[in-house]
């Protein structure tokens, strides 16, 4: 079954950034295009958003969208390293992970989804 990015909002303004940063929590993740790393990431990132709809995924396409991803590693600082995800909450990173670190297992792990 193939998975569709779509399921997530994309970010690809400068105002649409601030609001990611404005929510008290929401997932961005950095993905880039011409990665099979990024590719395998974002198929957990679907994963855990068909299993979690109710959390907030935001995929920054860091290939597309250079300039929006350097505006997150400067308001941040967290390091750009792609994929990437970054836990934030309130504006701020509170978790972040790279590369294989990122899966829908360990996100479980560090945002517990209430289960209705």
């Amino acid at each position: 079954m193939k998975l569709e990015m779509e399921l997530m909002d994309r970010v690809q303004t400068p105002e649409q950034l601030d609001q990611v940063f404005a929510r008290s929590r929401a997932v961005l993740f950095k993905h880039s295009t011409r990665c099979p790393i990024s590719a395998h990431a974002l198929s957990e990132m679907e994963r855990f958003h068909l299993q979690n709809p109710e959390v907030p995924i935001f995929v920054l396409d860091v290939i597309e969208n250079r300039r929006l991803s350097e505006q997150v590693t400067r308001r941040t600082g967290v390091r750009h390293e792609s994929p990437q995800l970054l836990l934030m909450e309130e504006g701020r990173v509170r978790w972040h992970a790279s590369h294989f670190d990122v899966t829908a297992r360990i996100l479980e792990e560090k945002l517990p989804v209430s289960s209705s």
